[in-house]
């Protein structure tokens, strides 16, 4: 409804685009991208999301184009650079690609600016260095309970298990009701009857009223998944 309205404003485009994306539609993502960079050139944001539809539709060259186009216009677009390693990576260049991934995460310079590279650097695949990226949001930002998270999951991937608990920890002294960590530590390890207090955490966290619905369905799995490992069999299958 809005683009039908205002059908020169770029950033509706952008927008659109970006749903599209999300929803999994490439071609209509793809023209909604194609307009908005016709009609705002000089966005870099426009040309990166548009090079993101082009790498997914597998055109990997025309997206590198888009990515480079995106650095021209803003020089610390680090997202952009993670992507053309991505791209580096695919044709088969790793050093290259190395290169703007380090850059890349050496470009963000706050703790959220940070988290959004390393995000990208996960999802391309980069685990190690989004990994290194987080470690460096965390430094900046020993709050930031979201880098203590994500760190946490990619460190799981990792199979560094007792680190990835140890984040998790530190979520939960930051945010004593998040359920996504209580999960993490639970599946990081082997729950063993020395684990009892966190046990009792998670189950003290399910008696609050207040709790929502889908916090309160993730907390079941760790408490099944605990029952089972101290082979309390039909506990376990109440969750």
């Amino acid at each position: 409804q809005g683009i039908r309205l205002k059908p020169a404003d770029a950033g509706r485009h952008d927008h659109l685009g970006v749903a599209c994306l999300d929803e999994r539609k490439l071609p209509e993502a793809l023209a909604c991208f194609e307009e908005a960079v016709a009609l705002e050139p000089d966005v870099a944001a426009h040309h990166y999301h548009l090079g993101i539809a082009l790498q997914r539709a597998g055109r990997d060259i025309d997206a590198a184009t888009c990515y480079s186009k995106a650095l021209r216009l803003d020089a610390d677009f680090a997202d952009a650079e993670a992507r053309l390693g991505s791209v580096a990576l695919l044709q088969g260049d790793p050093t290259v690609a190395n290169a703007y991934f380090r850059h890349a995460a050496e470009q963000a310079s706050t703790a959220p600016g940070k988290i959004q590279v390393a995000a990208v650097l996960a999802e391309i695949g980069q685990v190690a260095v989004a990994a290194d990226c987080l470690r460096e949001a965390t430094a900046l930002d020993p709050l930031a309970a979201d880098a203590h998270a994500r760190l946490g999951s990619l460190q799981q991937q990792q199979g560094r298990f007792d680190e990835a608990t140890a984040s998790f920890e530190r979520v939960l002294a930051l945010q004593p009701r998040n359920a996504d960590a209580y999960l993490g530590i639970v599946t990081a390890r082997k729950i063993a009857p020395a684990d009892q207090a966190l046990l009792d955490r998670i189950t003290s966290v399910l008696t609050d009223a207040v709790l929502p619905e889908q916090d309160r369905a993730t907390l079941h799995y760790p408490l099944g998944k605990a029952c089972d490992d101290l082979s309390n069999y039909e506990q376990a299958m109440r969750h």
